[in-house]
């Protein structure tokens, strides 16, 4: 997909937690964005509780962020197919 920033961030993103740093990535939680109002996100993800909507985005998960990216409109315009020749 292609990274989006937290403003750009829209129903349906996917977001990932974790850390980054010059050695590589690591993921340890993921989310989809459930909604993005005037930069007010709120995720849904499986925890140990069972799917949940959350609002505390900025409390707790903002810091632990590692990337957002769109998956549904990459590549735009664009459409992928195969033909058997």
């Amino acid at each position: 997909g292609k990274e989006v920033t937290e403003s750009k961030a829209q129903t349906g993103d996917v977001i990932l937690f974790g850390t980054r740093t010059t050695k590589g990535h690591r993921a340890y939680h993921a989310g989809i964005i459930y909604e993005n109002r005037a930069g007010q996100i709120k995720i849904i993800h499986c925890i140990s509780k069972g799917v949940h909507i959350t609002s505390d985005y900025d409390k707790y998960w903002k810091s632990r962020k590692m990337l957002i990216t769109n998956v549904l409109d990459y590549p735009s315009k664009l459409e992928v197919s195969q033909v058997k020749k």
